[in-house]
């Protein structure tokens, strides 16, 4: 890496603090979030290249870009829906793909992922955005190359400042607590106008140093024992990994005999064997389910990494017990699901339900991915084929709008004789409201104005916290747009024949 493209990436490191100071001081992170990571896009097309958005058309050059649409496809999720547990998975997708970015240069292409590759690009993120801004300041701009005097001037002064704070804010500390007018005269410069400054510096910092780590991890990021060459893990014969294998079979066949007679005994027989209701029963079991096939689906991953294969034995037989435990998930995966189809029916469809369900769905595409590709011996493709499906995953949840599906299942159980939980519906994120609106002109008279009053209230609440552009999202302006009339007017518009109490 030339000097001059080390400086740019300062200087463009230097402009991301300073959009970042004016950008996150709002919060929630929504709109300001998706502009500073175009900004930071478009300063790594800048920098990432020999010359400034001269992309090349390698194979590590596509995977670059592939990787920097994935980052910015990510982090338009942030503005299009408003559930905070989708803003979660949108988050994490847009930091792993970032992460991918550093990643890159140390490791295999992108059709050659491996799922701990994931873990090593995090751990390459982490460490380049914490020591790569030095490195990028103090070695690669050469700032000795310009002007040999001044140049060394420079550099010692700039070493020499960032060495003395430490020292000089603990002193400074120190003398402020043994004498009252010495920490009297470190206030006055809060009263000099400096303090808002100092905090626009303090924030513009600590924005531009890991932007300044990142863009320069994406040429020539920093390598260590565990993000550089992997250490090839200690080879076990199969009968190191058969006791667990073999053992969880076991467990899975016995747990679902058990619920083989839960299933066909229907609620009498869990009440008179467990006294619990058939509604309880169901509820106390789904996650944990969930948390099951998640853990031994790590197991088989686990036990595939460190298996020796030396011997064709070996293999064949960690082939025979995964399939055998793919087939006993698989029955597991359709108790579980059975169980929620339960539970919904007695109380409805909440958010964390259908999240947690469609974290089902997730770790049977991974279930299934693990048994086409590495026990059919195509281990190759399970990396790349489960990072495309958990993308697709949160894409096709960003799209499904799982809290208006929530809302449109309980509108039909209600419309059916069941309660319509007002609180709860009303309490819910942005996403919801243009389902609740159409859901209020639906429901009895009784439930629709109470429910259009509710929404008022909590929206008015909401409103009330401050508008700022850049906490700007798409489903809040519909939400406020919908709700921003009286409470008379809304229940006049969709609810026509409900009398309000005061009449």
């Amino acid at each position: 890496m030339t000097a001059a493209r080390a400086r740019l990436m300062l200087l463009s490191a230097v402009a991301l603090g300073v959009s970042g100071d004016l950008l996150f001081r709002a919060w929630p992170w929504r709109l300001n979030l998706v502009g500073w990571v175009a900004l930071a896009l478009i300063a790594a097309c800048a920098t990432g290249w020999e010359q400034p958005f001269a992309f090349d058309r390698s194979p590590r050059g596509r995977d670059r870009m592939i990787a920097l649409v994935a980052t910015f496809a990510a982090a338009i999720g942030l503005v299009l829906r408003d559930a905070s547990t989708l803003y979660f998975y949108d988050l994490v997708a847009l930091l792993t793909c970032a992460a991918i970015t550093v990643w890159l240069p140390l490791g295999r292409s992108l059709p050659r992922f491996r799922i701990r590759d994931a873990v090593r690009a995090w751990w390459a993120a982490i460490l380049t955005m914490l020591g790569g801004a030095p490195l990028l300041v103090f070695r690669d701009a050469e700032w000795a190359s310009t002007t040999s005097a001044g140049g060394r001037r420079v550099r010692a002064a700039a070493i020499g400042t960032l060495l003395a704070l430490p020292p000089v804010f603990v002193v400074s500390s120190l003398l402020a607590q043994a004498d009252p007018r010495f920490d009297d005269l470190l206030r006055v410069w809060p009263r000099l106008g400096l303090e808002e400054v100092a905090g626009h510096l303090a924030v513009a910092a600590l924005v531009a140093w890991p932007a300044a780590g990142w863009l320069r991890g994406m040429v020539r990021p920093i390598v260590s024992p565990i993000v550089g060459r992997y250490l090839p893990p200690a080879r076990i014969d199969f009968l190191g990994i058969a006791p667990a294998l073999y053992a969880i079979v076991g467990l899975l066949a016995v747990f679902l005999g058990l619920q083989a007679r839960a299933l066909f005994g229907g609620a009498a027989y869990v009440e008179a064997t467990t006294g619990l209701t058939y509604a309880e029963f169901a509820r106390g079991g789904f996650f944990q389910l969930v948390a099951v096939t998640a853990i031994v689906l790590g197991l088989l991953l686990l036990g595939d990494w460190v298996l020796d294969r030396r011997e064709g034995e070996a293999a064949r037989r960690f082939q025979t017990a995964g399939w055998a435990l793919l087939a006993l998930l698989g029955v597991l995966m359709a108790s579980a699901l059975q169980r929620m189809w339960v539970y919904v029916s007695y109380y409805g469809l909440s958010d964390t339900r259908l999240y947690a369900t469609a974290g089902m769905v997730w770790v049977g595409v991974a279930l299934g991915w693990f048994g086409w590709t590495i026990l059919r011996g195509r281990r190759a493709r399970f990396g790349i084929g489960l990072l495309v499906a958990s993308a697709g995953w949160i894409a096709a949840l960003n799209v499904l709008n799982p809290e208006a599906v929530v809302v449109r299942v309980n509108l039909a159980r209600a419309l059916a004789g069941s309660e319509f939980d007002i609180p709860y519906h009303a309490y819910l994120s942005a996403d919801a409201v243009p389902a609740l609106v159409d859901a209020a002109e639906q429901l009895p008279a009784a439930a629709c104005g109470p429910l259009v009053a509710k929404l008022h209230e909590v929206w008015t609440k909401r409103s009330g916290e401050g508008l700022d552009w850049r906490t700007w999202s798409l489903p809040t302006a519909r939400a406020r747009r919908l709700l921003d009339h009286s409470i008379e007017s809304l229940q006049r518009d969709h609810c026509p024949a409900f009398i309000p109490f005061d009449h």
